[in-house]
């Protein structure tokens, strides 16, 4: 178990408190298989590929296309699951020679929560299917036949 690459830049990913109330998609990174990555506003998803607002360009991505496509839904606080792993760790040095199993308990634990909460906000394709990305474009039904970009 690792943790998964995110290229979302930091500023374009929102806090927990502002996915609920946002009115737009959140902010996907495009690797194709040729070309450079390529970032913008997640417009519309389906199985069929993700079309992307860059400045004031609709560009589509078709699945055979794209070697990643990244969405990272909202910023993770590891910071409080690293405090409690140090911290548990520390405390073992009370526990005598039984030391020698609770430390490794709490590393193991401590690091895995870690991970885990640091992946569970960021979905890629291929790993999710393309249409589970839906769900964080601006229009998850599909593009309005009338919309210009703004």
């Amino acid at each position: 178990m690792a943790c998964t690459h995110n290229p979302v830049p930091d500023e374009r990913i929102l806090d927990a408190e502002q996915v609920p109330t946002w009115t737009r998609g959140l902010w996907v990174v495009v690797e194709p298989f040729s070309g450079n990555p390529v970032e913008g506003e997640l417009v519309e998803a389906s199985g069929q590929g993700v079309t992307v607002l860059i400045g004031q360009s609709l560009v589509r991505f078709r699945p055979p296309d794209c070697q990643r496509v990244t969405v990272a839904v909202f910023r993770t606080r590891e910071s409080v699951p690293v405090i409690w792993t140090i911290a548990g760790t520390l405390s073992t040095l009370s526990h005598g020679g039984f030391l020698l199993i609770s430390a490794p308990v709490w590393q193991i634990v401590g690091n895995t929560t870690v991970v885990l909460m640091h992946n569970r906000p960021i979905h890629q394709y291929p790993d999710d299917p393309l249409q589970d990305f839906a769900r964080f474009a601006r229009f998850p039904q599909g593009m309005p036949a009338d919309f210009t970009p703004p």
